[in-house]
């Protein structure tokens, strides 16, 4: 699944099963290695104004941060995936 980022780039996401893997292979990336979710991640520039946006609509479709971190430059908002393997 591609999505556009409004700046001529795009970021991808897969989502692939049955290619071959092993049966007890899990494609967790952090925590199938048994590390925490929070070590993979996908960062992002953006005014406050489009934040708000974002994290509106996320919430409108039910997804809500599961951290959000403030310093005196930034605010970044963590988002967790939770596998359906």
């Amino acid at each position: 699944m591609f999505f556009d980022l409004n700046d001529g780039s795009s970021i991808a996401f897969f989502n692939l099963h049955d290619m071959g893997e092993k049966p007890d292979w899990c494609s967790d990336v952090s925590t199938g290695n048994g590390l925490p979710m929070w070590v993979n991640h996908i960062a992002f520039k953006s005014d406050e104004a489009t934040q708000r946006r974002i994290r509106a609509r996320l919430a409108d479709a039910g997804i809500e941060p599961i951290g959000v971190t403030r310093t005196t430059t930034s605010t970044s908002l963590a988002f967790g995936y939770a596998s359906r393997n």
